[in-house]
């Protein structure tokens, strides 16, 4: 995962942003970018945080003190805190946040939004299910009724074998164990 990080110019835009780091891409030109020591603080409190070792969350390298753009290679696996640390100080510094796999621009100024909890389940949000049931239990009823041998086994088999699954499917979304509602 990479993301990178300036302070000007400041784009809205992810193919504004492309345009402006394709030199940067091609001939590691970072002369669009204005200097700041803002970024190279971000830098140093990064690796602060997160030091380079063999189980740390850089991919490729550990970032470089650059006051233009810090690019940073994140490997796939690090933990959330890194990304939360990397978005909290390009808020508090003022910082262009860029993710190329968005693609995404984040500015210091777009409004943050807190994830609201979501609202647990009700049993009419099951209704589907209950039908489903239904539909499972009559063709095991019709099976029952049905005066054909073969037809009426096969009827039975799978009928009861829908209603089982469905019955379970209710167990797991009305009980959940404590491992999944938290």
């Amino acid at each position: 995962m990479t993301l990178l990080l300036w302070k000007a110019p400041v784009v809205a835009d992810s193919d504004e942003a492309e345009v402006l780091l394709q030199p940067y891409y091609d001939r590691s030109d970072d002369t669009a970018f204005e200097p700041s020591p803002d970024v190279a603080k971000v830098a140093g409190e990064l690796l602060r945080r997160f030091p380079e070792s063999d189980d740390g969350p850089w991919g490729d390298s550990a970032p470089e003190e650059n006051d233009r753009i810090l690019f940073l290679s994140i490997r796939w696996g690090a933990d959330n805190a890194v990304i939360d640390a990397i978005t909290e100080l390009a808020r508090e510094h003022e910082l262009i946040l860029y993710d190329p796999q968005g693609p995404d621009v984040h500015l210091p100024d777009d409004p943050v939004e807190p994830e609201e909890p979501a609202s647990p389940p009700k049993l009419m949000d099951y209704l589907w299910l209950a039908g489903m049931a239904l539909i499972a239990a009559g063709v095991f009823w019709l099976g029952w009724r049905i005066d054909v041998p073969v037809l009426g086994w096969v009827l039975m088999i799978a009928g009861g074998f829908f209603f089982t699954v469905i019955m379970f499917m209710f167990r797991i979304f009305l009980f959940p164990s404590k491992d999944e509602s938290g």
